[in-house]
């Protein structure tokens, strides 16, 4: 990556098929609902495998893991 990939943002809302959306056949980011429009772990894996170009290899970890 040298910081001229597009990635197209993640807007997560409540409703399934929001009022707004009605009509529009295209919109510039990618919606998602869920109870209480937060970002869940299924979410983040579903826009970080979405976000990273096939095949390519990477290492992510967070602070609760074990590397020892």
């Amino acid at each position: 990556m040298d910081g001229s990939e597009n990635i197209t943002p993640l807007v997560i809302g409540i409703s399934a098929k929001p009022r707004f959306f009605k009509g529009i056949n295209s919109f510039p980011t990618k919606y998602r609902s869920n109870k209480k429009a937060w970002m869940t772990t299924e979410l983040f894996n579903e826009w970080f495998q979405a976000m990273r170009p096939p095949n390519d290899p990477v290492l992510y970890s967070s602070a609760s893991s074990d590397l020892s």
